[in-house]
């Protein structure tokens, strides 16, 4: 996990390169121990469809944890999308 920097408001922001749902999991126990009451906004912008419908499941107990979470679209990178719907 990298600190990028803070806001006007103090808020600060920390990126990390996780892409499951784990990591997430990860990311949160470490915000949290070194952050114990502060609010945490987990911004999540998944890459790889493959990878994110297979731990479909985990996703929301990953993201449970944080105050709040925003989700961007899938990243569908070096993906041959049709395939993948096929697959699932």
């Amino acid at each position: 996990m990298e600190y990028l920097s803070r806001t006007g408001k103090g808020a600060q922001i920390f990126s990390d390169y996780g892409h499951v749902a784990s990591s997430l999991e990860v990311g949160l126990k470490a915000l949290r121990e070194k952050f114990p009451e502060k609010r945490l906004t987990c911004i999540f912008q998944p890459h790889q469809m493959h990878r994110i419908l297979q731990g479909w499941n985990e996703f929301p107990q990953a993201l449970a944890g944080y105050d709040e979470h925003y989700i961007y679209d899938i990243y569908a990178a070096r993906e041959n999308v049709q395939k993948i719907a096929e697959d699932f």
